[in-house]
């Protein structure tokens, strides 16, 4: 844009033009009526100057036509760059302005200022108003009469630019009073649309003129003839010295505005709001007053229905042995329920002194106040533990929470919070740590104890390997040499004495192998390894060949899967089953062993203690031998269960032990069935 070459004379016409106009003061007046607005004026807005042109003030902003301000302190500088209208219903919950250097400056809430384009599409200024306090101003009843006060302003400005142009004295007063009447009608038009009804009294005469709307508000269907004191006898009787306080200051101060109910003939009770100006002559003596009244029967049902919900707010936080307390959107703490008063000890006047940190533990109010700030500033819930003090000294732990409340535009109107008493929790807590770490001391203790009874096992097992089995040796040595050689030279029941002792050393030899054996079931050295299963199958077939063709013995195979297991344990598996298989066959009969296996997910597989998302490895051995009975399916692989005594099978009652053993080795489990012919075992090893 280019310089501003307006002169002084330029700026004072434009101010006269304005203020000279009596429409316009109406204007500012139904902009403060309507909107509750303390200060309305029209600027003038040039690139480098805003100056003051009329002025409606009710707040003491200071400013009379003609007075100026430096634009780049004003928000109406941007209006005129950008040629769009700013309306601020709350500056504090406004994401761009609520930091803005203006508000600061001049602290008001809430602002709504629109642009005056001339007819040509020049800027001209600013229709704008300001107050200290936030109100609604982005709804379309308000905008629609700001633009229409800028266009009617418009229009009148056009209309002088037209009648300075070639024009006599006489044609320029014709020409004034017709836009003045004009003017005059639009603004019938704009009150008319703003559901405002007006009225007009003469002072000395108390003759009372008023709008159709007016009429309305005051419950009458059609117009009739109303005084002034009919009016005055629809007021709420306790409402009667409002009104009257009224009319006494505004005689004083030149401005009216009271709130007050009336009662309509159909006998319900509806709340108006009136607003007006008083008019004075030479001797400052009330002439007459104009003004405004607004129906706020809704406005008023609203609050009161916001009253009672925080009076039963209030009321239910009282009942609660909870602390509650809440805070504005900045954070700062306005209400506490009964409980944190009686809690303190602290009256609301000294809590409000002293300041709710102080009853936070001193070593927890740093971390308080840092965590509070940062809520209040991502608009994230706050949630901390920390400790306040009681009334008697002692301080107890609290799990405060606050969360923030939102408005239907997500603009945060409020914060609710609550404070609970944790103090037996934590003493819990402690009580259960201090178990806890007792338990783990014992823990520790019987792990050590176990360690060295691990290691007296292993001591043990070298001796049955090697210790005890040397005098086992030479008793089978020697007893096989008498077998030989002296065999024939012992009696009858010398020779039967001895062969119970060969049976007794041969069944200790077997006890040994197979105590020895399952002790390296416990071996965690073993290492997994991914092998084919039918490998394994080769190699116990190998290890049991004489076995299998003196009995023949009949092996069916399936499928065989590959898995990750520990080999040498697995081997002992097949071994061990197919063993039994061969040794619990019924007479006459060849023993003939099935085995099989697959890969598939729990869910497939039936078994109810498998997880259906899992993988396993099922392996399915069964053989056609006697069986068992089913309440031994879970006994059987107890460490030295036997079901039949050592003359019909022999056995030291290890063997399945061992296999249950090793499948758990393989974070696995396995069940066995010896019902309907034949024993059963079913293997599940995660794939």
């Amino acid at each position: 844009m280019g310089q501003n070459i307006l002169s002084e004379d330029n700026f004072k016409k434009d101010i006269h033009n304005i203020d000279s106009n009596p429409i316009v003061k109406n204007l500012l007046d139904v902009i403060c009526s309507t909107t509750g607005m303390g200060f309305a004026a029209i600027a003038r807005v040039t690139e480098d100057r805003w100056i003051a042109c009329s002025v409606k003030d009710t707040i003491e902003f200071g400013m009379k036509p003609g007075d100026e301000l430096q634009i780049r302190t004003t928000i109406c500088d941007e209006v005129r760059h950008d040629n769009q209208a700013v309306v601020i219903n709350n500056v504090a919950k406004d994401p761009h302005f609520r930091d803005h250097h203006t508000p600061k400056m001049y602290g008001f809430q809430s602002y709504i200022s629109i642009p005056i384009i001339r007819k040509d599409g020049s800027f001209f200024g600013t229709l704008c108003a300001i107050d200290p306090k936030p109100h609604l101003l982005d709804t379309p009843a308000v905008i629609g009469m700001f633009n229409l006060f800028s266009d009617l302003i418009s229009f009148h400005l056009e209309a002088l630019e037209q009648i300075t142009i070639g024009k006599t004295e006489l044609e320029e007063e014709r020409a004034v009073n017709r836009i003045n009447e004009e003017n005059e009608e639009r603004l019938g038009i704009i009150i008319e649309a703003s559901e405002l009804g007006t009225w007009e009294l003469n002072v000395k005469t108390r003759d009372f003129e008023y709008s159709d709307r007016y009429f309305e508000i005051l419950g009458y269907k059609e117009r009739k003839g109303l005084s002034h004191f009919d009016f005055s006898k629809q007021l709420y009787p306790d409402d009667v010295p409002i009104r009257e306080n009224a009319f006494a200051e505004a005689y004083k101060t030149g401005i009216l505005h009271y709130e007050t109910r009336i009662i309509w003939n159909d006998g319900t009770i509806h709340w108006v709001e009136a607003r007006g100006k008083v008019f004075y002559d030479t001797d400052h003596t009330p002439l007459k007053l104009i003004g405004t009244i607004r129906d706020i029967t809704d406005e008023k049902n609203y609050q009161q229905e916001l009253e009672e919900s925080e009076e039963k707010f209030r009321m239910l936080a009282d009942s609660m042995p909870q602390h509650i307390w809440t805070s504005d959107p900045d954070g700062n703490l306005n209400y506490y329920n009964k409980s944190v008063f009686e809690y303190a000890g602290l009256t609301p006047e000294e809590l409000k002194t002293v300041g709710w940190v102080d009853i936070v533990h001193p070593d927890d109010r740093e971390k308080n106040i840092q965590s509070w700030i940062e809520s209040i500033s991502s608009g994230k819930p706050f949630l901390l533990e920390h400790r306040f003090r009681r009334y008697d000294g002692v301080y107890r732990w609290q799990l405060s929470r606050a969360i923030p409340q939102r408005d239907t535009d997500g603009n945060i109107r409020m914060w609710v919070g609550t404070s609970t008493d944790i103090q037996d929790q934590k003493d819990f807590t402690y009580q259960l740590e201090k178990k806890v770490q007792e338990r783990t001391s014992e823990l520790e203790e019987k792990n050590i104890t176990l360690e060295k009874l691990n290691k007296e096992l292993e001591s043990f097992a070298y001796i049955s390997s090697h210790d005890l089995q040397e005098p086992l040796r030479k008793i089978q040595t020697f007893s096989n040499i008498i077998a030989e050689r002296e065999y024939d030279k012992l009696s009858e029941s010398g020779k039967d004495y001895f062969k119970r002792m060969r049976n007794a050393a041969e069944r200790m030899q077997i006890l040994i192998n197979d105590l020895l054996s399952y002790s390296r079931t416990n071996n965690q050295k073993q290492k997994f390894e991914i092998t084919n299963l039918n490998d394994i199958l080769e190699e116990v077939k190998t290890d049991l060949s004489e076995e299998l063709i003196q009995k023949n013995v009949v092996i069916e195979v399936g499928e065989m899967c590959t898995v990750r297991i520990i080999p040498f344990q697995f081997r002992q598996i097949l071994y061990n089953l197919f063993s039994n298989a061969i040794k619990f066959v019924k007479p006459g009969v060849a023993s003939h062993i099935i085995i099989n296996s697959e890969i598939n997910t729990g869910e497939n597989l039936q078994n109810s203690k498998l997880l259906p998302d899992v993988s396993y490895c099922h392996i399915h051995v069964s053989d056609n031998g006697i069986g068992f009975e089913a309440a031994y399916s879970e006994k059987i692989f107890e460490l030295f269960q036997r079901l039949h005594g050592r003359e019909t099978y022999n056995g030291t009652g290890i063997g399945l032990a061992i296999v249950k053993k090793i499948v758990d080795n393989h974070h696995g489990f396995i069940t066995a069935d010896g019902e309907n012919g034949g024993a059963k075992f079913d293997i599940y090893i995660p794939a």
